[in-house]
C-alpha cells in the first residue's frame, strides 16, 4: 500500500492534510471484512465468501448471496421502495369472536397506494368449538378510493352443509372435527383510483352461531401482492 500526503500551501487551511492509500498490488477482501470510516468507525456492512450483508448493533448479520448462473441485475419493484411488491400481514395473536355480528380480526392493516392494481390472496387458520358452527369472515377497506375489487372466499360453514374435504391430519376426512385447526382462503384482485386509499385494508370475522366461539389463529396470512 502506498500512500501519498497532500498539505495545501499557505492560508487558513494550511494545516490541512489529505492523505491518499492507493493500493501497490491487487487485493481482495478476505472472509469477514469489515469497512471503516477514515476516524476508524466499523460500518454495519461486512462481507464472507458467501456474500454480504448487513451487521446490526448486536452483532447478528445477514447474508445477501447469489446462486446465479450468469449476470443478474436486481431492481426495486416499484416506487416504494421495497425490493418485493408484496404487502403482507401475519396475525401476531389468536382472535376469538363468540357473536355472529362482524368484528375485527387483529391483523396489522395494510395500506395501498394509488393507481394500483394487486392480486389478494390469504390462508386462514380457523378453529370452532362445534362442528355444527362456522366461520365468516370478510376484507375492508377504502371503498372510495377503489375503482374495483372482486374475490372469492373459502367460507367455513357447519358441518351439515359442506362438501369440503378436510386436510386436518395427513389422511384427510370429511369430517369437520370440534377444535381441530381448519385452514379458509381469499383469492382476488383490487384496483385502486387515482386517489391515495384513505383507509388500509382489514379482516372482520365472526361466528355463524350466536354463542358459539370461533377463532382465527396467530400464524394466518394476508397478503396483497402489486402487479
Amino acid at each position: 500500500m502506498a500512500s501519498i500526503e497532500f498539505t495545501p500551501p499557505g492560508g487558513a487551511d494550511e494545516g490541512f492534510k489529505m492523505l491518499i492509500h492507493k493500493p501497490t498490488v491487487a487485493s481482495t477482501l478476505a472472509a469477514g471484512y469489515t469497512l471503516e470510516e477514515g476516524d476508524g468507525t466499523e460500518l454495519p456492512i461486512w462481507f464472507n465468501e458467501d456474500g454480504f450483508g448487513p451487521r446490526n448493533a448486536g452483532g447478528h448479520k445477514s447474508i445477501f448471496k447469489s446462486l446465479a448462473t450468469a449476470a443478474r441485475s436486481v431492481e426495486i419493484a416499484d416506487s416504494s421502495g421495497r425490493l418485493s411488491p408484496a404487502l403482507t400481514s401475519r396475525l401476531a395473536a389468536d382472535a376469538f369472536n363468540s357473536t355472529n355480528v362482524m368484528s375485527d380480526s387483529g391483523f396489522p392493516p395494510i395500506s395501498l397506494e394509488a393507481n394500483s392494481l394487486y392480486e389478494i390472496q390469504a390462508r386462514l387458520i380457523v378453529q370452532s368449538a362445534a362442528t355444527t358452527t362456522g366461520v365468516w369472515w370478510r376484507l375492508m377497506g377504502p371503498a372510495a378510493q377503489t375503482d374495483y375489487i372482486c374475490y372469492g372466499s373459502e367460507i367455513i360453514f357447519q358441518n351439515a352443509a359442506s362438501t369440503i374435504t378436510w386436510g386436518t391430519i395427513y389422511a384427510p376426512t370429511a369430517t369437520w372435527i370440534a377444535g381441530a385447526p381448519l385452514t379458509g382462503s381469499i383469492v382476488g384482485v383490487v384496483k385502486t383510483g387515482a386517489v391515495t386509499p384513505v383507509l388500509p385494508v382489514t379482516l372482520d370475522f365472526q361466528s355463524e352461531v350466536n354463542g358459539s366461539q370461533v377463532a382465527i389463529r396467530a400464524g394466518s396470512v394476508i397478503r396483497f401482492t402489486k402487479l
